[in-house]
């Protein structure tokens, strides 16, 4: 079920809007990179699961008040 999913149905724009809004978080970020990339998970030589998995690179931007 998708409301039971972090971020419902788009969990990866879920996790962007709370990186760039600071929401629940100390600190606001930037961020730098994104993108879809497979992970696998092999359990023998003749089984494997292939997941797609979201990638972020984000930067903490600084906060005002410091140097």
């Amino acid at each position: 079920d998708e409301a039971e999913r972090f971020g419902g149905a788009d969990p990866a724009a879920a996790l962007i809007e709370i990186l760039t809004t600071g929401r629940g978080l100390g600190a606001r970020y930037q961020i730098e990179e994104t993108c879809e990339l497979p992970w696998t998970l092999r359990r023998d030589s003749r089984s494997a699961a292939t997941y797609c998995i979201h990638y972020v690179r984000a930067r903490k931007l600084p906060t005002h008040g410091t140097v």
